[in-house]
């Protein structure tokens, strides 16, 4: 799904190229892909393809685009729906300071999971600062679980709470369009935000993959 958001934008390129495109993508991301101008029909996993005259996967198009990586950033390309950022917008309204949204585990079934998730206990400090407020945007038992401790002795506002309805992609999209930096692991938030155009940081292991261009 992170590799979906960060990704999509050179399907931009082959509709340039004056291709249709036809684009099969994970059900989650489905509502946010629909807001794409340049996608001209959108499919979920399950559901059956037309046909096409070429078919790529989505990672080979910067090669096979010849990405060399000297144009400017393509962020924002990704957009929150209006109306779900007027609603985050009005139940954020009264949280006070810097609002920082945070994540620290993804999924544990990922291999590499172990060096990429890093315990929610590493934001003490940060929670430390009176001028911050810390907004979770944890999903997963595994991550959710360590809330409760980490309330024992320090704020921390959980997205979910403020809704009386089970958030998804498109809430946690509307709810960064209102928060003034967003600091996670390298999961799905970190390429959701950065395709929004949020300031972000993403913490990485030392072992971090090539996308993240080290030592360039």
């Amino acid at each position: 799904m992170g590799d979906q958001i960060q990704f999509i934008r050179y399907a931009a390129q082959v509709r340039n190229l004056g291709a249709k495109v036809i684009f099969e993508c994970h059900g989650r991301v489905h509502a946010l892909f629909e807001r794409l101008p340049y996608v001209d029909a959108l499919y979920k996993w399950d559901e059956n393809l037309p046909d096409a005259d070429y078919h790529c996967p989505l990672l080979d198009l910067p090669g096979i685009l010849k990405e060399d990586l000297s144009g400017p950033a393509a962020a924002p390309y990704l957009t929150a729906d209006p109306a779900r950022s007027a609603e985050w917008r009005s139940l954020m309204s009264g949280i006070p300071g810097l609002r920082v949204g945070i994540h620290w585990q993804g999924n544990e079934n990922f291999l590499r999971d172990k060096w990429r998730s890093f315990p929610l206990k590493h934001f003490s400090a940060l929670a430390a600062n009176p001028g911050i407020s810390l907004i979770s945007l944890q999903k997963g038992k595994k991550g959710t679980d360590q809330i409760p401790a980490f309330r024992e002795k320090h704020a921390l506002i959980d997205m979910d709470e403020l809704v009386d309805r089970e958030s998804d992609l498109m809430d946690a999209a509307a709810a960064m369009m209102n928060l003034d930096l967003v600091i996670t692991s390298c999961t799905s938030i970190a390429h959701l935000a950065g395709a929004l155009g949020i300031p972000t940081w993403i913490v990485l292991g030392v072992s971090a993959d090539w996308r993240w261009l080290n030592d360039r």
